[in-house]
């Protein structure tokens, strides 16, 4: 039913039925406001005069215009809430500087303990003949790695690279994550420094994070390798400290890697090298005492 008001009279007034109990009268305008808003539905009965009898809203012509509008945008939010959100974007691997900083961190450690025990008077050729320099290297490398990321989210690798390790909640990392995360790299990138794994490894993850964005201790824990465009003096100090450490890890650990290969040297080049490490202990005496073949002193 359409009611019929007269040009220039007074708002039309409806009365509701709400819980139960009659409500109002309202003016025409406010019932269709109401509507709108979602808080008077189709089935809510209303009189207002020249009808015959309750009607519920949604049967009364003059409203279901209003009705309409509301189902209308009813579904417009919906659909909206219901659209797909888009994945968010992935995260730039930073291949180069990930593999820059791992080296970094790994050399620079071993250099520090290779110096600890030779320092400590420790033998490290059986060390390295029974394979036990892996562990007495490693372990304490997982320990510090994770205490550093746990504490600034980074590594002196990292730092000097621009990089910076965040969980997806954009903090830290927790000692447990870290220490986790720590073994994983040294398990599935690092093959645990076994040479015959160490490549494949490496070739494999890059593959993984160049093709599929995915990086093994990383990717599954919802962990990202945040950069920071580092200074150029930063670069400059990586450059130095890398240099630096993979000659001393050389000076170091030659004596070790010859006494383990000279069985299998040719003769001539083992007396070389020997002669060349027993000229700085030769040369002193040889200083004091002379030559052999001087005369003795008669007086």
């Amino acid at each position: 039913m359409t009611p019929k008001t007269d040009s220039g009279s007074a708002p039309m007034e409806v009365w509701l039925i709400e819980n139960g109990e009659k409500t109002g009268p309202y003016p025409d305008y406010e019932v269709r406001s109401r509507i709108r808003r979602g808080e008077l539905k189709p089935e809510t009965k209303a009189w207002f005069t020249g009808m015959d009898a309750w009607q519920p809203l949604g049967e009364i012509e003059l409203y279901q215009d209003d009705f309409a509008t509301e189902q209308e945008e009813a579904e417009v939010v919906e659909t909206a809430e219901a659209a797909p959100v888009p994945p968010p974007i992935p995260q730039a691997g930073h291949l180069w500087r990930r593999f820059a900083a791992r080296w970094f961190d790994w050399t620079v450690f071993q250099t520090i303990v290779i110096v600890a025990l030779l320092l400590a008077g420790v033998n490290l050729v059986p060390l390295f003949q029974s394979g036990s320099v892996i562990l007495v290297t490693i372990l304490p490398a997982i320990l510090v790695e994770a205490i550093l990321l746990a504490q600034w989210g980074t590594t002196p690798g990292k730092w000097l690279t621009g990089l910076k390790l965040r969980n997806r909640h954009d903090d830290k990392l927790t000692a447990g994550a870290a220490i986790l995360r720590t073994i994983r790299v040294w398990l599935m990138g690092m093959g645990l420094g076994t040479f015959l794994l160490l490549i494949p490894l490496h070739l494999l993850s890059a593959w993984l994070l160049v093709k599929k964005n995915l990086v093994l201790w990383d990717t599954p824990a919802g962990n990202q390798l945040l950069l920071d465009k580092p200074a150029p003096g930063k670069w400059v100090g990586f450059g130095l400290g890398f240099v630096c450490a993979v000659f001393l890890n050389g000076v170091l650990l030659f004596p070790t890697m010859f006494e383990l290969t000279k069985e299998r040297m040719d003769p001539k080049e083992r007396e070389l090298i020997e002669s060349l490490m027993n000229y700085g202990e030769q040369a002193p005496a040889e200083a004091v005492d002379g030559p052999a073949d001087a005369p003795e002193d008669d007086s």
